[in-house]
């Protein structure tokens, strides 16, 4: 059999066990999304949801994060936008809206897997790459924490988005994408500045001025 052959059956093979661990790593998300309706933290209340609440329906508790500007609107007010939507087509039991809106960040916590695979797949080759998927699939801090509505939650895929585009010598996709993690969590910002600080200390000052040209568009 020519090489070029067994190489692509390789990759098939390799792509059709990621996907099936993506599926496997959906699955208990799905159900905690679903059916888990405890308080892991105080934030996924008052920093997500009860600002989103105030917006679709003029009433709720204002955090005094909100109040003073300590706490960016980005990502509560797309969950407040998918509520609107929810409440516009009749949805209002906690029990059925809530879940709803953990769809999304199941959705991201998944894309987070993928993510981590290209990442240690990129740095490692394909081997470390299914490892690293296998471990974030699966890590039961990921498992109770993945599908709640938080900042954090969204941020991961983010950074990993952010480090694959630097492993990819992207810095201005880079630079956009650390921008934009400031803007799911303020606190975000010295993971930016730490891979600015990074560059900078390589010596790399051309890569450090794209990734900052990168994030100015974003802020």
């Amino acid at each position: 059999m020519h090489p070029m052959s067994v190489k692509t059956l390789l990759d098939l093979a390799v792509r059709r066990r990621l996907l099936i661990l993506l599926a496997l790593a959906a699955l208990p998300r799905l159900w905690f999304a679903w059916f888990e309706h405890g308080v892991n933290h105080p934030d996924e209340i008052f920093q997500m949801l009860e600002p989103a609440h105030r917006f679709v329906y003029g009433f709720g508790i204002q955090s005094w994060e909100f109040r003073d500007g300590a706490r960016s609107w980005f990502l509560p007010g797309i969950v407040a936008l998918l509520w609107k939507g929810l409440a516009t087509l009749g949805l209002s039991d906690p029990l059925t809206v809530v879940p709803l809106l953990r769809m999304p960040f199941v959705a991201l916590a998944v894309y987070g897997v993928y993510l981590a695979s290209r990442l240690a797949g990129k740095m490692a080759g394909a081997r470390a790459g299914y490892f690293a998927a296998l471990l974030t699939a699966f890590a039961p801090l990921a498992l109770l924490l993945d599908f709640r509505c938080t900042t954090e939650a969204a941020s991961a895929p983010f950074v990993l988005l952010a480090l694959l585009a630097m492993v990819d010598c992207r810095m201005a996709r880079a630079g956009a994408y650390w921008a934009l993690l400031v803007f799911l969590r303020p606190a975000n910002a010295i993971l930016g500045l730490a891979a600015a600080a990074w560059l900078l200390l390589r010596g790399k000052f051309r890569d450090g001025r794209r990734l900052a040209l990168g994030a100015l568009p974003v802020t």
